[in-house]
């Protein structure tokens, strides 16, 4: 379970060998690769997905029961991957999750933006897609990732289950909900 030795993390406590295996089994089928514009589809249901399910307790169910999935919106993906780094992790063909990165700084690169679809949370998906980029990154060059989530969030736990640490930036987010910058 130590990510020094291996990208997955499960959590079985709960689970049967069965489904412990399964959920080995799954990791080793993934795939992780730079999203282009023909993943704009994809990305936006995910994302879409993944705001109704995770943020339900955090941001008003009007905002989340209205989310558009259609053809202006998929335009927008299309030309903001155009602009931003993407990362698509795939299992048989299907995506499952991704992650934006930026560069806000001399050495640092930031995900800002990882959704897992619904169906794969907690299944080690993020985790591998948080540990490819640090890796590829470090790799390139960059010395520090950061990443900003909800203070009091679904999100900390995993980001600091992956060994981010808390820092003392923060700042307001959507309906004034309190983020909080941390870092690898």
């Amino acid at each position: 379970h130590c990510s020094k030795f291996a990208d997955l993390i499960i959590n079985n406590s709960l689970q049967t060998p069965q489904e412990t295996l399964q959920k080995i089994l799954n990791f080793l089928c993934l795939n992780i690769r730079r999203a282009t514009i023909d993943d704009a589809y994809d990305i936006k249901k995910i994302h879409i997905e993944t705001y109704q399910k995770s943020y339900r307790r955090y941001l008003p169910d009007k905002y989340l029961d209205n989310m558009p999935l259609n053809n202006e919106i998929i335009e927008c993906t299309k030309k903001y991957l155009q602009e931003t780094e993407c990362w698509l992790a795939t299992h048989e063909d299907e995506s499952v999750a991704f992650a934006y990165v930026t560069y806000p700084a001399n050495s640092v690169f930031e995900i800002n933006a990882l959704y897992v679809h619904p169906q794969d949370q907690k299944c080690g998906v993020g985790s591998l897609l948080v540990n490819y980029l640090c890796k590829s990154k470090k790799a390139q060059g960059f010395s520090k990732c950061i990443v900003w989530t909800m203070k009091f969030g679904p999100s900390l736990s995993f980001y600091e289950k992956l060994n981010f640490k808390k820092t003392k930036d923060k700042k307001l987010w959507k309906f004034d909900i309190p983020i909080i910058k941390l870092e690898r």
